[in-house]
């Protein structure tokens, strides 16, 4: 699939070991990155797995396109895609009717971020520093060194939590042959 005439980003919060679920849900509760999730995703669209869509709570001022190839009832506004490109282009004519600002969030879960993460532009990390998760079954897309550049970064603590890295990365351009 080509690039999107939209900018698409990618947010998840990862432990030090690269886990993003266990059993269906995040596996920490991080006031911090809540906080983080609320600012960034505020007024968007999410492209969102319907697993991972299941597991949230209600989600304001937000538009989620649920990528599933099943029946999914929704909770308020929001659509059902059968495939990435389907909600790629359903977001891009969202975003051209001017409803919705130009960025559109990737939101989860792990299958959905390796099945988009070509399309993404920007990336959007909290790292857990201190927290390690066993038995996790869902991880964060490794991403390839030298395809990303780190835009800013910053460390705060949180007393159940240990240290909480926020970090945005920019995707690298292809050098042209």
């Amino acid at each position: 699939m080509a690039r999107s005439a939209v900018k698409i980003a990618a947010l998840w919060a990862e432990s030090r070991d690269g886990a993003i679920g266990k059993r269906g849900a995040v596996p920490w509760r991080s006031p911090a990155d809540l906080r983080a999730v609320r600012s960034r995703t505020d007024g968007k669209i999410l492209l969102v797995g319907s697993t991972t869509y299941a597991g949230l709570p209600p989600l304001p001022n937000r538009y989620p396109i649920v990528l599933s190839r099943g029946t999914i009832a929704l909770r308020g506004p929001g659509e059902v895609s059968g495939s990435v490109r389907e909600a790629v282009e359903r977001a891009e004519a969202l975003v051209h009717s001017g409803s919705y600002p130009e960025e559109v969030i990737v939101f989860g879960g792990a299958l959905v971020y390796r099945e988009t993460l070509p399309l993404v532009g920007r990336i959007y990390r909290t790292r857990m520093v201190d927290l390690e998760v066993p038995e996790a079954d869902a991880y964060a897309p490794t991403l390839r060194e030298g395809e990303w550049r780190t835009v800013s970064i910053e460390t705060v603590r949180e007393d159940r939590n240990g240290r909480v890295e926020f970090s945005v990365l920019d995707r690298l351009p292809v050098p042209s042959q």
